[in-house]
């Protein structure tokens, strides 16, 4: 399947506000819901905002290389091999989360970026920009649906540090579900000190 840049038809993006936005938080699917999209996916929220919400997968990487997708639609060249990360059941354009302000569109968390625009992709992929992650599609809510799903229980969520946004392999999402649940384990108890390892008490 042919994978393209954005288009016209695309999500938009920096529109509307809410109260409390996630922005540039991750989701960390919960372990006590079965489903078979989202399943163990972690997903940092690209834009949270009144009118919706829509993020990518990070620790979802496809067998096709940055190289060999860029190929398909450009002639400029790529020397980038790592994978390609399925961002999500929606859409199919290529997109990249990196650390180059020169080419951000939107500021997602404090020095982290987001990048649609075939022209500042370009220049990640000519730049050899790392640490960058390439995505082919995403993840997307509209009005009230991930505030349902939150209130159901379906995510749990923490604030993205650059390391878990740019990590390799397979133990992203169960580091972080140790990591939530032990949050959440104090939240309901209102314990003040917190121990080393809360699952273990």
């Amino acid at each position: 399947m042919p994978f393209t840049t954005m288009s016209s038809g695309d999500p938009k993006i920096g529109s509307g506000n809410i109260m409390k936005s996630l922005k540039g938080q991750l989701l960390v699917f919960s372990p006590e819901i079965a489903d078979d999209n989202f399943a163990e996916t972690v997903i940092l929220l690209v834009e949270h905002a009144k009118d919706g919400a829509y993020g990518l997968i990070l620790n979802q990487p496809t067998d096709l290389t940055v190289k060999d997708a860029w190929a398909q639609n450009h002639d400029t060249p790529c020397g980038i091999k790592a994978s390609v990360y399925a961002g999500g059941p929606c859409g199919g354009f290529l997109t990249a989360l990196h650390t180059e302000q020169a080419a951000a569109n939107i500021e997602v968390a404090q020095g982290i970026y987001y990048t649609q625009e075939p022209v500042k992709l370009a220049q990640l992929v000519s730049q050899l920009a790392d640490p960058v992650k390439f995505f082919v599609g995403f993840a997307g809510w509209d009005e009230g649906q991930l505030e349902t799903e939150l209130n159901s229980g379906v995510w749990l969520t923490t604030p993205a540090s650059l390391e878990e946004i740019f990590a390799y392999g397979d133990e992203l999402w169960p580091s972080l579900v140790k990591k939530t649940h032990g949050e959440k384990m104090i939240s309901m108890l209102k314990i003040k000190h917190k121990p080393d390892d809360p699952t273990s008490n």
